[in-house]
Order: structure tokens, then C-alpha cells, then sequence
């Protein structure tokens, strides 16, 4: 760029770096060696040359350089230089060739041994400084620049060129300083006019950059044929770049459009389309920059403020692209692209009311426009209108069956109103047609992630990533799966894939409040230093995103579900009362603040979120459950169950209501029912099948299938992951089945787990070993539950349990006062400990 701004300069400054003339000797050669600026020695050729002789190569050189044939030319004035090394024009006019060879070093050296020969001609210094400014050596540039300045005060060029260098290091007002030093000397150089205006931009006053503009204009104006020749260079070059752009040949492209506007730049096409080509290459604010100025040339323009609004959404400056397209609907109100881009702004914020009425605009502009259908559908759903969000998707089937996008979101609906099988069928029948599309794959995977079905799920997203392996959302979805399944260190693995192909996908999941487990410390224990950091390192995320934008719901969201996780309930719910300031019906702040106040066991306020979630959907099949859950902590169980049974007429195959019933019947001591309730549960309803998975056969557990079949069952469910292995390892304990829940749980235990589920796998373990009177064996399960969270208070109160079997009872005190520590509410570990004080 630099390059191309010092050639335009100078043939516009009437300085050309043509070879020069041959001059009579300045200096008779000296005798031996002359020593070279660099400090080396230039040995004088033994062969003695008359002063003609020596005047002839140089006028044959410069010829040859005349006619491009600078290489030839190179060798007759290096034999100049061999002849005489105290020749100023030899050193001078080889330096030049050099420049021209692109041997910027050697031309440095050249130039440097001209000027030192003649201190005060600044020709050589000059070029020395172009020379050092093709290598990027700015500072050393500017030097000889100022030493130019130094022999001549009013060299235009020298100003000029240090104006240029400051502009490069981003030091606009020292740039605009001299370029008005050239405009004192010359009001009418246009470069200088043009690296003015540039400059100004730089430090953002746009309407003085475009007066500078104007100014080159009203200079071409005095000169008619002037300004026509130079519009017409300037479209040339324009031309050029339309044709780069095309070919998404950016960086070439940019080059052209800023020749364009260097010779003529109030033209408009030149600036919208470098925005264009910025855009093209990622280069967003500089493209901001460019659209600017083209809405300065042409107000009434909607293209360049548009295309600038666009750019701020890619800057995620989401109030200022907002602000863009509300002046493009000022000029234009029925402008699509406008009322399109609004919204995707507003869905960027969370603000999805505001996203429905823009998506609206849209659509009573464009009916048929499936992205406008699409994107109400996505807010209509996170406004829990899931009804309304199914209306928009089956339109967009409607007018384009063979896009993905309706079908899966569809699906993502209907599993929001707990209608998992339509959802299953919603996508089956698009695989039908096209079972190969990666998409509805993940979708179909995210459909088995709603029903828990996490090893099915991970078969559908590998067969998609096996398609496609470069999208970020895909790897991620497979590691909640494995994340589910237990397999903590290969989910951390696909998480960090995701953050390899797309990382500014982090970004944009924390603004969504989305946790990424790779940030998230998933697969490293809470109390290690390395859990520690990466949460630490979420927290930071969410905290920035607040600070930028206080009024996104997402990072607050997201904030308080890690506090929740931590064990920070107070900070937490500080946080979902924020999302709910915002908006009150948010069934994800409504859930998590629910189940906040149940830790708390703050038991009414709970079930008061969950019944304001039931308000908004009756059969939020979570909310059901979530309410049973805290019902069956009140006592009430046969509430709970009650809660529980509609959740399941809803969904019969959701895992979170399937392990709701299984742990009241457990606790309720029902271990054969749970039994029962877990086998029928982990039946699939039908046969499935998707084009390139067999179909699985129906298995019926008969009414009169024996008792002992299900109680020495060793198979893991199917559905619920490590939650329900654990259930199911309670019933069978239970049940004092102690052989068959260890053979079970050890099945599990190959995965190699590291969550909180596998230190309760630890602790059913434990349990097992210590009903086979197994007591050291079953003390070192405690200990690896406890080793995964220490904060496990059911694991210190059996850990207590089994001290005290081995008659080690001042330890097993501990062990109690340590679950009480924790839990100070804790019933169960007081009365442990007051039992065994008792004994002692």
C-alpha cells in the first residue's frame, strides 16, 4: 500500500526516480580502496580506465535502464563503480537500478555511499529513504527524510513522504501535521489533500476528511480536462477492482479501489465497494470506516449505510448497527434487508419481542421470506410460544420442503412442548428425502439428547461430523452427549475441536449464556486448582459480557448457572432476578432460580417459579418435574407423584421426569417398583430406523415377567445416563442385590468417569461393597467419591458409617462433623453422630 502511495506521489510532485544524467567527475578517483557506508571495502579495479571509457558505461547504462533492462544496466554501472568508487553518479544511478530490481538492501547501500560522497545533494538521501520505506524500516525512513529537511526546509516531498509514514504507524495527527506543511508549500497537491482526508478518517471526523476531498476536486476543477482525465483514471481502476471482487480476490481488489480514490475520492463506488472488499476480508472496522465516507459522498444512499450496519453486527456493536438501519428505514421504510438485519441484532441481545416485530416487518413486506419465518420461529421459542414457533417452521416447510432449517427447528419445538416422538418423526421424515444432511443428523442427535439417549445421540452426531467435520455446533453437541454418557475427557476433546475450527464460537455462546464445557473446567474436579481456573476464566467471560451490555439476558443467565454450579446460591439468584427484571416470563431464569431456592431449602418460593413456568406452558414437562421434586423434599410424595405422572403422559420417554418417579419410589423404599418403572422406562416405544441405522426391535417386558429377572439384571439403562445407572444401583442396594449393583456399576466405571455422577457411582460402589461386609474396600470408594467433590455429604456420612464399622470411631466423628460443616441442616449426619456418641 505504502509502495503504490509514494509512486502516485511522486509522479504528482513532478519527481520521478528516473536514472540521471552522466555529470562531469565531481571528485578525480582516489588511489586503492574506498571504504563503502557499511563499513566493507570496495576494491578498485587494477585495470586502468580513461575518464571517457568510464562516461561510456555510464551513458550505456542508462540507456539500458531506459529501455527496463535494468539487470544489464546493473553490470555496466557496477563496472562504473569498480572503475571509480568515488564517482557520486556511478554510486548513485546503481542504486537506482537496484531500486528498480527490487534489491532494496543493496540500493540502500548504494544510495548511502552516493551521499556520502556528496553530503549536500539530496537526491540520494531521498531515495534512500523510498528505499527503507520498501523494507518497512519507518523510523529509519523518517531519518532520512529529516535529513533531507535539514539541507531543504520546503521539500515537498520529504513532508509528504513523512506524512505518509505517520498515517502507516497510525499516528493520524502527525500525519496531518505534514501534510499541511506540503499544503503551505503546495495549497493545490492533491496526494497531500487525499493523505488528509485519510488521516482525518483515522481519527474519525469524516465531514473534514470529505471537505479535504472536496478540495481535490475543486483543484481538478479548475482544470476541465484535468478532472475528466482523472474521474476517468479513477474508474478505470474501479473497473479493475469490480472485477477482483467478483472473484473474492479482496486484497488485490482493495489495492485498485484505493487508487481510485487517491485520484478522485468523492467517488462514491470506489468507497462503498473498498468497504465491500474490507468486509470481504474480515476487516470490519476499517469497512466501517469506508461505508462511512461513502454516506458522507451520498446521503441519500441506503447501500453504504446498510452495508455499515452489517459490519457493526460482525463488531458485535449491536446498538450501533440498530442505529444504521434505522436511518436506512428513515430514507426507505419498506426497506426487507433493513427490517431483516434489525432483528438479527435484536435476537443478538436477547431482545426477542423486538425480534418477533421486526421478523413481522419483514414478512408483511416479503410473506414467502423463510429466514424471517425461521428467525421469528427461534424467538417465538425463546418467548416459550413454542405453538406460534411450530406455525412459522411449517410455513417454512411449506414453501421450501427441501430446507433444512424448518424441519429441525420444527423439531426443537416440539421437544420444547415435550413432544420428543413428533420431534423424532419431524426429522425421520426429512431423512427419508435426504439422509445425508448434516444438519437435521445433528438435529436428530439433539432429539436423542433431549431423551437422554446419549449413546444413540453420539451415533448421529459422528455420522454427521463423518459428512462434514468443520463445524464447530456439531462437536459441541457431541460433547454434551459424551458429556451425558460420563466420558468427561473425550467431551473435553470435542469441545476443544469446536474451539479450533470457530474460536470466536466462545464468544457468542457466552453472550447466549450458553457454558462451553471446555471453559467451563467439564472433566476436572471443582476443588483442583485447574477447575478452579478454567471457572474463574467462564465467570470473566460472562462479567465482560455484562459490562458491555448490561440488558443481554445471556450472560446473566449463563453467570448465575455457574454460581448455581459452585455452590454460590445467593450470588446466583442475584443473578436470575436480573434476567427477570428483564423479562419476567424468562422460563430458564424461572428453572434455575427454582432450583436455586431448593438447594436453599427455600421449598415455597421454588415451587412459586415453577408454577409461574406452568402458568406460561402447562406442560413444561421440567417444570413438572422440578415441582415434584421439590413437593417429594416438602413430604408430599404423593404430589410429587401425581406432578411426575402428567410429566410422563406429556413425554413418556423424558429421562429428567423417568428419574423424578424412580427416586421417590426409591425413597419411599419401593426398590422392586423402581426396578420395574426403570425397565419399562428404557423400552423403545417403536421401531426406529434412519437410513443408515438398522431398525431396533421392540422389546416387551411382559406383566408376568418374574421379579428375579429385573433384580439380578446387570444391564446399564438405556436411558438416563450415569443419573439413572446410579438410580437403578440404589434399588438394587436396596434390595440388598449388592453383587449385581457392584457388577453393574463396575460395567460403568470402565468410562473412566471424573464427574459429579461417577463420585455418586463412587459412592453406590461403596455402598455395595459395604453390604458385603467389605469394610477397608469400601472406605477407599468413599474416599474416591470424595476425592471427585469434596462437599459430597452423603459420602462423609457413610464414609462415618463405614470408620465406625471398623471400630475407628473418633475418625468416624469426623467424618460427621465434616458432612455437618457442609450441611448443617443435615438430619441424617446429626443423627449419625449423636448415635454414635451415645456408644462411645
Amino acid at each position: 500500500m505504502i509502495y503504490l502511495l509514494i509512486v502516485t506521489t511522486l509522479l504528482h510532485l513532478g519527481w520521478c526516480p528516473v536514472v540521471a544524467s552522466a555529470q562531469p567527475y565531481r571528485q578525480e578517483a582516489a588511489r586503492g580502496k574506498v571504504s563503502s557506508p557499511t563499513g566493507g571495502a570496495i576494491r578498485k579495479d587494477t585495470k586502468v580506465y580513461t575518464k571517457e571509457h568510464t562516461e561510456r558505461l555510464l551513458r550505456e547504462g542508462l540507456a539500458l535502464s531506459k529501455e527496463g533492462e535494468y539487470r544489464e544496466a546493473l553490470d555496466l554501472f557496477t563496472k562504473a563503480v569498480r572503475s571509480n568508487p568515488t564517482l557520486y553518479d556511478a554510486w548513485y544511478n546503481n542504486g537506482l537500478v537496484q531500486s528498480e530490481l527490487g534489491e532494496y538492501e543493496d540500493a540502500i547501500v548504494s544510495f548511502s555511499m552516493a551521499h556520502k560522497l556528496d553530503p549536500l545533494e539530496i537526491k540520494a538521501l531521498s531515495n534512500k529513504g523510498l528505499a527503507l520505506l520498501q523494507l518497512h524500516k519507518w523510523d529509519e525512513a523518517v531519518g532520512c527524510f529529516d535529513g533531507v529537511l535539514s539541507l531543504d526546509e520546503e521539500n515537498v516531498l520529504a513532508w509528504y513522504i513523512k506524512g505518509i509514514v505517520s498515517s502507516a504507524q497510525d499516528n493520524d495527527k502527525e500525519a496531518i501535521k505534514s501534510f499541511n506543511k506540503v499544503l503551505e508549500l503546495d495549497p493545490s497537491s492533491v496526494d497531500a489533500w487525499s493523505g488528509k482526508g485519510m488521516a482525518l478518517m483515522g481519527l474519525g471526523k469524516n465531514a473534514e476528511a470529505l471537505e479535504c476531498f472536496n478540495a481535490v476536486v475543486e483543484i481538478y476543477g479548475d482544470n476541465e480536462d484535468t478532472r475528466r482525465t482523472a474521474r476517468r483514471y479513477a474508474e478505470k481502476w474501479l473497473k479493475e477492482g469490480l472485477k477482483l471482487n467478483e472473484r473474492g480476490e479482496y486484497e488485490e481488489a482493495l489495492d485498485f479501489f484505493t487508487k481510485a480514490i487517491r485520484i478522485y475520492p468523492t467517488l462514491y463506488e470506489a468507497w462503498y465497494n473498498k468497504g465491500l472488499a474490507q468486509s470481504g476480508l474480515g476487516e470490519y472496522e476499517k469497512a466501517v470506516t469506508a461505508f462511512s465516507m461513502a454516506h458522507e459522498i451520498n446521503p441519500q444512499d441506503t447501500k453504504s449505510l446498510g452495508n455499515e450496519g452489517v459490519a457493526l453486527l460482525k463488531l458485535h456493536k449491536w446498538e450501533d448497527a440498530i442505529n444504521c438501519f434505522d436511518e436506512v428505514l428513515l430514507l426507505d421504510e419498506k426497506n426487507v434487508l433493513a427490517w431483516y438485519n434489525k432483528g438479527v441484532a435484536y435476537s443478538a441481545q436477547g431482545v426477542y419481542r423486538e425480534v418477533v416485530q421486526s421478523f413481522d416487518k419483514v414478512l408483511e413486506l416479503d410473506p414467502h421470506n423463510v429466514n424471517a419465518l425461521n428467525g421469528k420461529g427461534i424467538a417465538l421459542m425463546r418467548l416459550n410460544k413454542n405453538e406460534e414457533a411450530v406455525e412459522c417452521f411449517n410455513k417454512v416447510i411449506e414453501i421450501d420442503m427441501s430446507l433444512s432449517q424448518g424441519w429441525n427447528n420444527k423439531a426443537m419445538a416440539l421437544i420444547k412442548m415435550g413432544k420428543t416422538e413428533e420431534a423424532s418423526a419431524c426429522i425421520e421424515e426429512f431423512l427419508e428425502y435426504y439422509p445425508e444432511d448434516v444438519w437435521t443428523l445433528n438435529a436428530k442427535g439433539e432429539v436423542m439428547l433431549a431423551q437422554a439417549k446419549y449413546e444413540r445421540a453420539l451415533e448421529y452426531f459422528d455420522k454427521a461430523l463423518e459428512i462434514r467435520n468443520d463445524v464447530a455446533q456439531i462437536w459441541i453437541d457431541r460433547g454434551n452427549a459424551l458429556v451425558g454418557l460420563g466420558r468427561e475427557g473425550e467431551a473435553t476433546a470435542s469441545f476443544e475441536m469446536a474451539l479450533g475450527i470457530y474460536p470466536e464460537i466462545a464468544d457468542e455462546l457466552t453472550v447466549m449464556g450458553v457454558r462451553i464445557g471446555f471453559l467451563g473446567g467439564v472433566g476436572v474436579a471443582a476443588d483442583t486448582e485447574e477447575g478452579e481456573r478454567r471457572r474463574r476464566e467462564l465467570l470473566a467471560r460472562y462479567d465482560q459480557a455484562i459490562e458491555e451490555n448490561p440488558k443481554l439476558t445471556g450472560p446473566w443467565l449463563g453467570k448465575g448457572i455457574l454460581l448455581k454450579e459452585m455452590d454460590r446460591m445467593d450470588e446466583a439468584l442475584v443473578c436470575f432476578d436480573k434476567v427477570l427484571e428483564i423479562y419476567p416470563t424468562d422460563s430458564a431464569a424461572l428453572a434455575n432460580k427454582g432450583e436455586a431456592l431448593t438447594d436453599l431449602s427455600r421449598y415455597n418460593e421454588a415451587l412459586t417459579c415453577f408454577d409461574e413456568i406452568l402458568k406460561i406452558n402447562p406442560k413444561d414437562v421440567d417444570a413438572l418435574t422440578d415441582k415434584a421434586v421439590v413437593l417429594h423434599k416438602m413430604g408430599k410424595s404423593g404430589d410429587a407423584i401425581e406432578h411426575l405422572n402428567r410429566a410422563l403422559d406429556i413425554n413418556p420417554m423424558g429421562a429428567k421426569p423417568i428419574l423424578g418417579k424412580t427416586t421417590v419410589l426409591i425413597d419411599q423404599g419401593k426398590y422392586k417398583d423402581a426396578l420395574v418403572f426403570i425397565a419399562k422406562a428404557s423400552e423403545p416405544p417403536a421401531e426406529e430406523s434412519s437410513g443408515f441405522f438398522p431398525k431396533r426391535r421392540k422389546q416387551v417386558i411382559k406383566q408376568d415377567k418374574k421379579e428375579d429377572e429385573l433384580i439380578n439384571d446387570t444391564s446399564i439403562p438405556s436411558i438416563g445416563g450415569i443419573k439413572m445407572l446410579n438410580a437403578k444401583a440404589r434399588a438394587l442396594n436396596g434390595l440388598y442385590r449388592y453383587k449385581i449393583a457392584l457388577d453393574m456399576v463396575d460395567q460403568a466405571m470402565k468410562q473412566d468417569s471424573k464427574s459429579r455422577y461417577n463420585a455418586e457411582a463412587w459412592l453406590n460402589k461403596g455402598d455395595s461393597i459395604f453390604g458385603l461386609h467389605r469394610y477397608v474396600q469400601s472406605l477407599r470408594a468413599y474416599d474416591r467419591a470424595l476425592g471427585i467433590d469434596p462437599r459430597y455429604v452423603e459420602a462423609w456420612i457413610k464414609k462415618g458409617d463405614v470408620l465406625r464399622a471398623l471400630g475407628r470411631f473418633t475418625e468416624a466423628v469426623g467424618a460427621y462433623d465434616r458432612a455437618i460443616s457442609i450441611d448443617s441442616g443435615s438430619a441424617k449426619a446429626w443423627y449419625a453422630k449423636g448415635n454414635l456418641l451415645d456408644v462411645m
